[in-house]
């Protein structure tokens, strides 16, 4: 039985919008790795106050159709919300995600891994705080405890993720990345 009046057609499903998302990490000490986070806007219009990684949708500079085309955007997308500079070679692919249809707003979005040189550092601070208004590498543990406490915001998506992050045994980032494609593969 459905919810609308006779007569009236459902609404069309919104086409995904190709997007990329890179996930940078930084070695500590202990092989383990801490993972970029930057806070979303508290005045953003999407996941304000949010801690997410840096990505966004494929832009014609980024030559969609053509081979690359994900990881040049994740590039993009780190250098403009970051200030981080990182090639296109740098990226392990880690999977892909799609935004339910129910939202009106699809996204399928690529995921990347990599790996930020030993001695770069963050930037003072981020270049465009309209969209990121702080950055900071964290555990990915601590990042888990502070949402589970209520005290920051992480999108649902993310969550296995970094729980996944959090177990550990990973010690490269291609490993991650194959990780993170597991889980991103995986019905949550």
């Amino acid at each position: 039985m459905s919810e609308l009046p006779e007569g009236i057609e459902p609404a069309p499903i919104p086409e995904p919008k190709d997007s990329a998302l890179g996930i940078v990490l930084s070695r500590r000490g202990d092989r383990r790795f801490d993972v970029l986070f930057g806070r979303r806007a508290r005045h953003a219009r999407f996941m304000p106050g949010n801690l997410v990684f840096p990505g966004g949708k494929l832009e014609p500079i980024d030559e969609p159709g053509r081979a690359g085309a994900f990881e040049r955007c994740a590039s993009r997308e780190v250098r403009e919300e970051t200030g981080l500079d990182l090639p296109p070679t740098a990226w392990q692919p880690a999977g892909e995600r799609t935004t339910p249809p129910i939202y009106p707003v699809r996204f399928r979005t690529l995921f990347f891994v990599a790996e930020l040189p030993q001695g770069v550092v963050l930037p003072e601070a981020p270049p465009a705080p309209e969209e990121i208004e702080s950055l900071t590498f964290a555990d990915p543990g601590s990042v888990l405890a502070a949402w589970e406490s209520g005290s920051s915001l992480v999108p649902p998506p993310l969550l296995p993720i970094l729980r996944r992050m959090q177990d550990g045994g990973l010690e490269n980032p291609a490993e991650l990345a194959a990780a993170i494609a597991a889980v991103n593969g995986a019905e949550d």
